[in-house]
């Protein structure tokens, strides 16, 4: 019995040993090691308010920190608009931003025709100014306008 004795107490001794002196340093170690992570996470600019957090490699989407939702942040006709991608999904966003960018691209050289009042008074304005016509004529073709 001496003999077993020695030895239970021989494991209990090495994992005492073991515990003191190694998971100390294994502690120390892995606390580093937890950190190095969350520095390599990007600490990410976030707007002025807090609220938007921009993407540099991807310039033009943007996601509202309180809901996780992306945005696409593009220039239509001189005016900065912002459209929602309806989607909180990293991959979904970009290639809903890809597909808007499209759109918009297609969308530059649309005009929005005139309305009726603004046809007529371009109607009447070159009519007026128009050299080859005689006055009689511009009057009768001002009389068949309304």
């Amino acid at each position: 019995m001496c003999v077993y004795n020695v030895f239970m107490t021989l494991p209990v001794f090495h994992f005492i040993f073991v515990y003191c002196i190694c998971i100390p340093q294994h502690s120390i170690l892995s606390s580093e090691t937890e950190k190095q992570p969350d520095s390599r996470k990007r600490d990410e600019p976030l707007s002025k308010y807090g609220q938007w957090r921009p993407f540099p490699k991807v310039p033009c989407l943007l996601q509202y920190v309180s809901n996780g939702n992306y945005y696409g942040r593009i220039r239509a006709n001189g005016k900065l608009i912002r459209v929602s991608l309806k989607t909180a999904v990293w991959i979904t966003a970009k290639l809903r931003l890809t597909d808007l960018q499209k759109d918009q691209r297609e969308n530059i050289n649309k005009v929005d025709p005139p309305k009726f009042r603004e046809a007529v008074d371009m109607f009447t304005t070159k009519l007026e100014h128009e050299p080859t016509l005689k006055p009689q004529s511009k009057k009768y073709r001002l009389c068949c306008e309304g």
